[in-house]
Order: C-alpha cells, then structure tokens, then sequence
C-alpha cells in the first residue's frame, strides 16, 4: 500500500504523484538553465508567454500522474517516471514517423 498526502479539496493523494512532480521540475528546471546559458544569462522568450508556461505546468502534473497511476514501486522509480514524463510526452507529441520506420531493418530480419 503506498502513503499518501491529504489535500484540501482533492482528498487522497499518493506521494509518488509529488516526488513525480519533482523530478518533472527537475528537468525544467534544467532546461531552463541550459536555455539561459545559450543566451549569455537573459531569460529566453518562451519563458515569458503564459501559454508556454501554462503547457509545462500542465506536463508537470502530468508527470506526477504517471508514477500514481502506474503504482511505482518506489520513490527512486517515481522521481524517475516523473524525470522522463517530458521526454515521453514530447516524442509522443512528434508522433512516428512512418519513412523513418520503413527504412529501419526489421530485428528479425
């Protein structure tokens, strides 16, 4: 049985929803950074429209979804679950690119 965190209005939540949302934020975090480096320090563009910022902290609560739902067996597997939520939403989001798959040779071949 895993524990969980009572919230005001929610009720019920599991813990690995919130160590999910950390490791989400984690990687914005550094993101954020990276961006921030590749500017010499000055706040990139995106970070400055609300609609971008509402999509990441959409994706994050997302992230501490997965973990949830999934049961992860652990913290570690949570924060890792929650760490690559973005990376898996965002190749999901791309979606399969079917030249790319016809070029690749099949395993059993």
């Amino acid at each position: 049985m895993q524990s969980v965190v009572v919230v005001p209005y929610l009720g019920a939540v599991p813990t690995t929803f919130f160590i999910g949302c950390f490791g989400s934020i984690a990687v914005e975090i550094g993101a954020a950074l990276k961006a921030s480096v590749d500017l010499d320090g000055r706040c990139p563009e995106r970070y400055l429209r609300p609609f971008y910022i509402i999509i990441r902290v959409l994706m994050i609560l997302v992230a501490g979804a997965i973990p949830a739902f999934l049961d992860a067996a652990n913290s570690l597997t949570a924060l890792y679950m929650g760490a690559s939520a973005p990376l898996f939403l965002d190749r999901l989001g791309r979606g399969v690119d079917a030249a790319q798959v016809l070029k690749e040779p099949s395993a059993g071949a």
